[in-house]
């Protein structure tokens, strides 16, 4: 207490206040008028605001200090950043208080709590945007441990999402991946369900089914996009577009191989062109085995001819023998006119000679595709007439029956020279 100088003498009382080391200081206006529930202060504002000489409040004890508000906002943007909606924005009101070491100048500051209410902020139904579908339908509730602000972002993406083969997805995808709670693509949109492959192939079979040659195997590519819906965000339906064909929607033309004594039933299988997707097709083509030709013998055709009176027949033939027997011309007398019959005797290369019954003027067919003509039956075996390979019996036949003919010619003559 200083030194007090009083010239009158007079007796001096003097009042000494005492004050709390510590003091609380309130973050609201307190009831009542105890000088010890104090409001926030400003810094150097005395603790007695009737002395002068009282404690100073250090900093840190206004009402800024010990009242905050907390804020909780929504963007509402689309994948650009643009703003597609109006943000949201709730507030929670929290306070705390302050204990002041009055002979240290320390302040102590007491838990954040809610001014009213638990402090959560409530949850927010994201607007609906035409055209656009958020990655997130709500914003949950959220409870805030202390006057902190909250920033939260929904983004909004096309609701028509379209897919290619050159990013498919699978229900592990996001809408947005860089939010867990963004609604999951469906299944459906894989690369299997964007692509395919048509194929057509040839076989070359014979009649029992087996492989004469390898198979041909054609092949067209295709693919399709995919769109989402995501309006029903947790149930988005998918859409396909046509199938594409990459590059020729079509088959080209097979030319059917060449199969040793084997004939194909088409020699071609004809190019295919398509104006959708064509469908998996197989071809079959069937080869069954050459038909044979007799081989060619040089032997002629006979055809015989029938004497007038005896039945008999003489074999002519379409060439003359290089080795035979021929008859010379034979003219009549002056009295009449003259008839010359020019005859040959034809020899039959290797011809085996059948003993039957077969009439006489019958053709009997043989293995080499010649047609053998059957004469009347003789007796004893065949010989072989010497270099010319000619059956000896068969050559005596035919000359029996043209000196028969002549013969008879003669007959006709000399009755006819009787007459006159």
């Amino acid at each position: 207490m200083p030194a007090l100088v009083d010239d009158t003498a007079a007796d001096v009382t003097l009042t000494v206040y005492y004050y709390p080391t510590v003091i609380t200081v309130n973050p609201q206006v307190p009831a009542g008028s105890d000088p010890t529930e104090v409001v926030p202060q400003k810094p150097g504002a005395p603790v007695d605001p009737d002395n002068d000489q009282s404690p100073k409040y250090p900093a840190g004890l206004d009402t800024n200090d010990l009242n905050r508000t907390a804020t909780e906002t929504i963007r509402y943007v689309n994948a650009t950043g643009q703003t597609v909606a109006p943000n949201k924005v709730q507030s929670v009101d929290f306070t705390r208080t302050a204990d002041v070491d009055l002979s240290t100048g320390i302040v102590t500051y007491g838990e954040w709590t809610p001014a009213s209410g638990n402090g959560n902020f409530a949850a927010v139904t994201s607007p609906t945007v035409p055209g656009l579908t958020p990655d997130r339908t709500t914003v949950d509730a959220m409870t805030d441990e202390g006057p902190f602000p909250v920033s939260l972002v929904v983004t909004y993406y096309p609701t028509d999402q379209e897919v290619t083969v050159d990013n498919p997805k699978t229900p592990s995808d996001l809408l947005n991946p860089s939010n867990p709670d963004s609604p999951h693509y469906p299944s459906g949109l894989t690369d299997s369900d964007l692509e395919k492959v048509a194929t057509r192939t040839v076989h070359f079979v014979d009649g029992a089914g087996r492989t004469v040659a390898p198979d041909v195997v054609e092949t067209i590519s295709y693919q399709r996009t995919a769109t989402v819906d995501f309006s029903q965000p947790d149930n988005p339906q998918v859409a396909y577009g046509a199938w594409v064909a990459v590059g020729y929607n079509g088959f080209d033309a097979v030319q059917v191989p060449s199969v040793a004594g084997m004939t194909p039933d088409r020699t071609l299988v004809p190019a295919l062109t398509f104006t959708g997707a064509a469908a998996n097709t197989t071809v079959i083509v069937v080869y069954h085995a050459a038909a044979s030709r007799l081989p060619e013998t040089g032997g002629t055709t006979s055809t015989p001819h029938r004497l007038p009176s005896t039945g008999g027949a003489v074999t002519t033939s379409n060439h003359r023998p290089s080795t035979g027997v021929a008859t010379a011309p034979h003219r009549l007398p002056s009295t009449g006119g003259s008839t010359t019959a020019h005859s040959y005797v034809h020899v039959r290369h290797a011809t085996t000679t059948t003993r039957d019954t077969t009439p006489i003027g019958s053709t009997t067919p043989v293995g080499d595709g010649n047609t053998a003509t059957a004469g009347h039956k003789l007796p004893g075996t065949g010989r072989t007439l010497p270099q010319t390979s000619d059956e000896h019996e068969s050559t005596m036949a035919s000359l029996g029956l043209t000196i028969l003919g002549m013969l008879l010619g003669l007959v006709g003559y000399k009755k006819r020279r009787d007459d006159e």
